[in-house]
């Protein structure tokens, strides 16, 4: 605690346990498109909720920008770190300062719809085996235009059967917008949370659909913006030596421990075993879920990834040797007109 700091006028505003859902919106120099991120969540038609607004230490208006909330609506808190924490760290500090029993991550670049929160909220209340709700997605670019529509998991999530479940979740490669549903906070609850490497949103995830059901509203109601800026464009890329992985494990957490050269892909596929061994009682239950767990390994590039990994490890000259050829390899010729 000793590296956070709340402003004192925001202190009176942090959530109690009197609302039934908190938002955490944790946020590093989002300018850009923070007040639109705001004020959907502000115009929701369901209104018994708190926000959160955690700066990690930006050093454009984004303090400016959730100051100005902070002064007008009562349901809104502001919370600014000292430094820099990384992602992980900031992610997990907003469903600490929850007591409520529902809870929800907020990205700065995305908007709900008006009526998200309620669609959402009222399939937890009639589905007590669940424990996420989320919607169908509308992507966009940095305009505003819309992409695409999609569903953003396949209907394996909402089974009542555990083990398909799970496997659904580790078979599927991208997007996990999901981490950004309405979630039973007792889910949360002795989770494995966002740990400090690359890709641990998708298992938190993984793991939450050993502990319930997910439903998914049938439209298009979380608006997920493409951009330059966003994680995926501006970090998270094709790693070509040490310092790229480095750079990655620094959005994620900044301590020094997280600066070291990380296996990041190993380290993602083990935590599959983690998971099964926190959740899954006895030993042939738990082998059931090894084996689905081994089936990641067929999944679309993920061999690769794991190789790239020990290929780094060794030489991360070599590395960006074999990332250069593979890029020249799969490289798509110039299209005809």
């Amino acid at each position: 605690m000793a590296d956070m700091a709340i402003q004192d006028t925001a202190h009176q505003h942090l959530p109690t346990d009197k609302c039934r859902l908190t938002i955490g919106l944790p946020v590093y120099n989002g300018e850009q498109y923070l007040t639109r991120a705001i004020e959907s969540i502000l115009a929701q038609t369901f209104a018994d909720f708190r926000l959160i607004i955690l700066d990690n230490a930006s050093t454009d208006r984004t303090a400016e920008i959730a100051r100005h909330y902070l002064g007008r609506d009562r349901r809104v808190a502001y919370w600014r770190n000292q430094r820099n924490i990384g992602a992980g760290p900031n992610f997990n500090q907003a469903f600490k300062l929850s007591r409520t029993p529902y809870f929800k991550w907020a990205a700065h670049d995305d908007e709900l719809m008006p009526t998200y929160l309620e669609r959402c909220v009222r399939a937890l209340d009639a589905t007590p085996e669940a424990v996420l709700a989320h919607s169908h997605v509308r992507e966009v670019d940095e305009a505003g235009r819309v992409v695409r529509n999609y569903v953003p998991v396949d209907d394996a999530v909402g089974s009542p059967i555990r083990a398909r479940r799970f496997a659904s979740r580790v078979m599927l490669r991208g997007w996990c917008t999901e981490i950004f549903g309405v979630i039973r906070a007792e889910a949360l609850t002795n989770s494995m949370m966002i740990a400090s490497f690359a890709g641990s949103d998708l298992s938190l995830i993984t793991e939450l659909c050993l502990r319930g059901r997910f439903i998914i509203v049938p439209e298009p109601l979380f608006v997920h913006r493409l951009h330059s800026g966003r994680y995926s464009a501006a970090v998270l890329r094709e790693t070509s030596g040490y310092s790229t992985s480095r750079q990655i494990m620094a959005w994620w957490d900044t301590s020094k421990k997280a600066q070291r050269w990380q296996m990041r892909w190993w380290i993602f596929f083990f935590t599959y075993f983690r998971i099964i061994n926190r959740n899954i009682d006895g030993w042939p239950n738990r082998l059931r879920y090894y084996l689905i767990a081994l089936r990641w390994l067929a999944v679309r590039n993920n061999c690769f990834d794991l190789a790239k990994d020990l290929i780094g490890a060794v030489s991360p000259w070599l590395l960006k040797r074999v990332m250069n050829l593979r890029r020249r390899l799969t490289a798509r010729p110039p299209r005809t007109v």
